[in-house]
């Protein structure tokens, strides 16, 4: 708790909770449960002893305890992996990460120490296409204003991205007037070089459906079929394209059964319209679906397509 009044500058207390063995036996083993006085402000800590569970089950957990007594409940967690944090964030989770961050928004309060992104974190989809769209640009200042009319992202979506690029150390936010400027001091190759381990492939999930069943004019070039036309490797028998659509609209499978009359539909985690030109998905992104490809032909198309893009 020491930690919670250096940084708010409030007396906290900690006392046993006197509901804790009227939850079920699972919350108990999974919580060291607290009741914490904040200043004036009584709250539930729900100190995680391992893992967390994923968001509809914490929202169960605090429902199960506002139940019993109708206060704040705050999550203790042992370390802030960065993607779950901004999904606590969006869901407005109350955490706090202890000498690192503190979100609590019945307080109208976030604050965080310095972070910095480890080997297991991963940008959000958002993230990567605002980071992207700054690549493409090919300039070191980049108004949040055109990001924003750009990707079409909520202004909170953009906010989270750019909070993301921030924590890197290789981006900074400058003011002009009321404008919001993102900035770096590097160059996009240094910074492709030194973010890449950050980056996700966008594709969600791919099925193979009936060429007949899809107009291929509404939909973005992907795969082996959007490298050859980038490059000098051959095309695929099968065509691939991008959407951003539920398939379920489609019948098909999960495997390829007929390479004469199906298409590769690949579901992605960001619209692929945003950063194509001419129905062909954007380089980048490209490059992030075939990442783990063996294929050698494959990986030297990729390392040519590369280069092009610098």
């Amino acid at each position: 708790m020491d930690y919670i009044e250096d940084v708010l500058k409030v007396a906290v207390s900690c006392q046993s909770w006197k509901y804790k063995n009227k939850l079920p036996l699972f919350m108990i083993d999974k919580y060291d449960i607290k009741k914490v006085k904040i200043g004036n402000i009584d709250t539930i800590f729900l100190f995680v002893k391992s893992s967390l569970d994923s968001i509809p089950v914490l929202k169960k957990h605090i429902s199960k305890i506002q139940k019993l007594e109708c206060l704040p409940v705050v999550f203790v967690l042992k370390s802030n992996i960065r993607t779950f944090i901004e999904y606590l964030i969006q869901e407005g989770i109350s955490f706090i990460v202890p000498y690192k961050q503190i979100y609590l928004p019945f307080m109208g309060m976030m604050l965080k120490d310095n972070y910095n992104f480890t080997d297991n974190d991963k940008f959000l989809p958002s993230t990567q296409v605002v980071l992207f769209y700054y690549f493409y640009k090919q300039e070191k200042k980049l108004y949040i204003k055109e990001i924003i009319k750009y990707t079409g992202f909520s202004g909170m979506t953009i906010t989270r991205a750019i909070r993301q690029l921030e924590q890197t150390g290789y981006f900074f936010l400058e003011k002009a007037s009321t404008q919001k400027i993102l900035c770096s001091k590097y160059s996009p190759k240094e910074l492709y070089e030194q973010l890449s381990s950050y980056l996700i492939s966008p594709v969600r999930k791919i099925k193979y459906v009936s060429s007949i069943e899809i107009d291929k004019k509404s939909l973005c070039l992907s795969g082996l079929s959007a490298l050859s036309s980038m490059t000098m490797i051959n095309p695929d028998l099968v065509e691939c394209f991008a959407v951003k659509d539920n398939l379920s609209k489609w019948k098909g499978s999960d495997i390829l059964l007929n390479p004469l009359n199906q298409v590769k539909i690949e579901i992605w985690k960001y619209s692929p319209f945003i950063l194509a030109k001419d129905n062909i998905v954007d380089p980048l992104s490209l490059i992030m679906t075939l990442k783990n490809e063996n294929d050698e032909r494959i990986q030297e198309a990729v390392e040519s397509l590369l280069k092009k893009v610098w």
